[in-house]
């Protein structure tokens, strides 16, 4: 499961952190708390779920420009939680 310390023997353990992340669409830079990561016990090294990632980015297109917001991950997650994330990606494509 590591990407970039492959000789690493150490195990990937759940954790939420806070991810502070600019988000370039609408130049919203969000604050989002309880975030879920997978973190290695030995290295260090972070593993991001893509969905998670593309929640953070979509919550962030449909806030306003130019915004700080700080937020927990549960407001995003329950958001989303009925879409269809693929579908809710294309509409922001053209």
């Amino acid at each position: 499961m590591h990407e970039y310390n492959l000789d690493c023997k150490g195990a990937f353990r759940m954790e939420r952190i806070t991810l502070e992340r600019k988000v370039h669409y609408n130049d919203v830079q969000l604050k989002v708390d309880n975030f879920p990561i997978k973190k290695c016990n030995k290295c260090g090294e972070e593993v991001f779920g893509l969905t998670d990632l593309v929640m953070l980015d979509l919550f962030a297109l449909e806030s306003n420009a130019g915004e700080q917001i700080h937020v927990d991950f549960s407001v995003i997650k329950e958001r989303f939680k009925d879409k269809d994330l693929m579908e809710e990606v294309l509409k922001y494509k053209n």
